[in-house]
């Protein structure tokens, strides 16, 4: 465990800032890079000087570059070391005005030539741990007016106390708006229509230069747009964040989030997150799926807690794909890809899967535990101190409240695989006869009842069948489709189910998976090594 000194400056410390300096002033990103990744990570296990005593020490200005670099550094291993009951108002409310500094460091220059440079994973690190320590606070604060805080502690009571020091900091409203600020100062939403134009491509973006920063910056801005929003509940306002972005599979090697991987996860994962939550599961399933698709996944190249992120970021991309597919009606060889079963049978327990599609209330239980391992963590976008008794209800209650919501819907489809399966097994059937086959109880009064509730859930497979899906545009357009396996219509007491009606096999995303596939498996071979020379003599 590395210590935190307050007076003492160790050698490795300076020779760190001072190499860091350097880099930061030629421009040197793979060096800074390194010293991120590499450097810090090794200097962290032994000792981090304050940012107090670097500048006391080494005289570097509190708003300098290289110190503001440093406090963040410094401010992210404070993070993921101590608990957040361990971690003081002061070192929060510091990193509140770090993080704005940095950015005004971008919002002040005028045009958008940006002096300084920074690798694109430490530029997205940046938003991303922005994101995660306003939604921490904001929890945080929640936890102390919550029903389980000890009010009548004297140790509650002083905590209390810390933040009416600071009312200010960490206000949701504020961060959104410095994120908007990044977007409009970039003209990020510019280039992406010329990205899509075929004018630039994502290597032109995520190039170093002088608009490096702040082109790349407004990109990353737009997933924590996102992020936030999905957080709150606010699933159209997430999407509509994102509505730039291109989300095509076919064209995925030319997105800029697939460039950085924690990016790219993070943006498939809250993306097809509130796509679920919107009732448009086929479009959740197509995100998701791309999710678990992505071979550049699954070594990502970077320190061991973003491959431990991005590993359970995976995870629970399968769980909700899981819930999505039974919600959306369809099933794994529908998608055209046969290795979607393989994929969710390496990260969904098969009973599990078995147990959604059983239509009782066990089914209920394992949507419930499903969600509650998978969905992000919700906050109330609220201060501790304006909103008070907002934050009574404790840092858990949006969690319950989108639970709620998600099982709502749940509920209404419950019987709906079932009735399905029903439907699969016959071209024309009675209401009479569909009743039969649904009950046990072959009662006047009982067949009477199931057909009533038959005739509901039909009308409700109608309904619930018929979703928007998305072909072209932006993530929020799309127009409805009946997107079952199974359609039908009553002609009176009859029943008509369309044998024709069946989702066609989309082949070539089957074979674009495995061209895909094969590119992955012999990037970097030589094609004249792969046969030795006594091979080519015995073919040629």
């Amino acid at each position: 465990m590395s210590q935190f000194t307050d007076e003492i400056v160790s050698d490795r410390a300076k020779k760190f800032i001072e190499e860091l300096h350097t880099a930061l002033k030629e421009r040197d990103a793979l060096k800074i890079h390194e010293l991120k990744e590499s450097r810090f990570t090794d200097l962290a296990q032994e000792d981090v000087a304050k940012p107090d005593a670097v500048m006391k020490h080494m005289g570097y200005e509190e708003d300098s570059l290289v110190m503001l670099l440093y406090k963040e550094l410094h401010t992210r291993h404070i993070y993921s070391t101590k608990k957040a009951d361990e971690i003081r108002i002061e070192d929060r409310a510091a990193a509140w005005h770090n993080y704005l500094a940095l950015f005004n460091k971008v919002l002040e220059c005028e045009g958008d030539r940006i002096s300084f440079d920074l690798p694109n994973g430490w530029l997205y690190d940046i938003i991303d741990e922005f994101v995660y320590q306003l939604q921490e606070y904001c929890r945080y604060c929640a936890d102390r007016h919550g029903p389980a805080a000890k009010k009548d502690s004297a140790e509650e009571a002083e905590r209390l106390k810390e933040l009416e020091r600071f009312p200010k900091i960490w206000d949701p409203v504020t961060g959104i708006k410095y994120l908007q600020r990044l977007i409009k100062k970039s003209d990020i939403t510019v280039v992406l229509t010329q990205i899509k134009q075929g004018k630039l491509t994502a290597a032109d973006v995520l190039s170093p230069g002088t608009m490096h920063v702040s082109r790349v910056w407004g990109y990353f801005a737009m997933v924590g747009l996102l992020r936030i929003h999905v957080l709150v509940g606010d699933y159209y306002q997430a999407l509509k964040c994102v509505a730039n972005i291109d989300f095509t599979p076919e064209k995925e090697g030319e997105k800029i989030f697939k460039k950085v991987q924690a990016c790219h996860i993070t943006i498939l994962y809250y993306a097809g997150f509130a796509y679920m939550m919107m009732r448009r599961h086929y479009d959740a399933v197509r995100i998701l799926l791309q999710a678990l698709r992505s071979r550049s996944l699954e070594s990502a190249q970077t320190t061991n807690q973003t491959v431990s992120n991005i590993a359970k970021m995976r995870e629970n991309c399968a769980k909700l794909l899981a819930m999505a597919l039974e919600l959306a009606g369809c099933r794994p060889q529908m998608m055209g890809d046969e290795t979607v079963a393989g994929l969710l049978a390496q990260r969904v327990k098969s009973e599990d899967r078995e147990m959604l599609k059983q239509g009782n209330e066990d089914s209920i239980a394992t949507f419930r535990s499903l969600f509650m391992q998978a969905c992000p963590r919700f906050f109330t976008p609220s201060s501790a101190l304006v909103d008070i008794e907002v934050c009574e209800a404790g840092k858990n209650e949006s969690l319950f409240t989108q639970l709620n919501l998600f099982l709502r819907e749940v509920r209404q489809q419950l019987r709906l695989p079932i009735l399905r399966s029903y439907l699969k097994l016959y071209s024309t059937i009675t209401l009479d006869k569909l009743a039969r086959t649904a009950t046990d109880n072959g009662e006047a009064d009982a067949l009477a009842t199931e057909k009533q509730s038959l005739t509901r859930e039909l009308m409700c497979l109608k309904h619930k069948s018929r979703q928007q899906s998305w072909s072209q545009g932006s993530p929020l357009d799309g127009s409805y489709k009946c997107l079952s396996d199974a359609d039908f219509y009553f002609d009176r007491e009859i029943l008509h189910i369309d044998a024709d009606f069946r989702r066609p096999q989309a082949n070539s995303s089957y074979f674009v998976s495995h061209i895909e596939t094969l590119r992955n498996a012999t990037r970097g071979l030589n094609p004249h090594d792969i046969f030795t020379k006594q091979a080519r003599a015995h073919y040629s």
